[in-house]
């Protein structure tokens, strides 16, 4: 019998693979290491991301207030698609390189 169990074991996953029900003879193989350490070093494109959306939802709720105060209706169509599109995607995309850890502590610091 081969039993296979996970363990955290930081920076990376470790898979146990261990032989026979005494469990003396485990080794520990390292589960997609190059892939957690590739996503660790992308973390500050995800940062970047998250800047960037930031700076666009504020963008665009300012044009949106400018476009109330002054009653230029041609920001409102800019002020929107900066905040309910380009904010959002640059946001989804901030998660995809960098934990949520990260990009939660520092949403709205721009």
């Amino acid at each position: 019998d081969t039993w296979v169990f996970f363990a955290v074991v930081p920076p990376s996953v470790c898979v146990l693979v261990c032989a026979s029900p005494p469990l003396l003879s485990c080794h520990c193989a390292a589960a997609s290491s190059a892939s957690s350490r590739l996503s660790m070093q992308r973390w500050p494109i995800g940062l970047l991301l998250d800047a960037v959306a930031t700076l666009a939802g504020t963008g665009g709720k300012q044009l949106l207030r400018h476009a109330a105060l002054t009653g230029k209706h041609r920001y409102y169509a800019l002020g929107l698609i900066l905040t309910a599109v380009i904010d959002p995607i640059f946001d989804v995309a901030a998660y995809t390189y960098a934990a949520q850890s990260i990009i939660a502590a520092a949403a709205g610091l721009v």
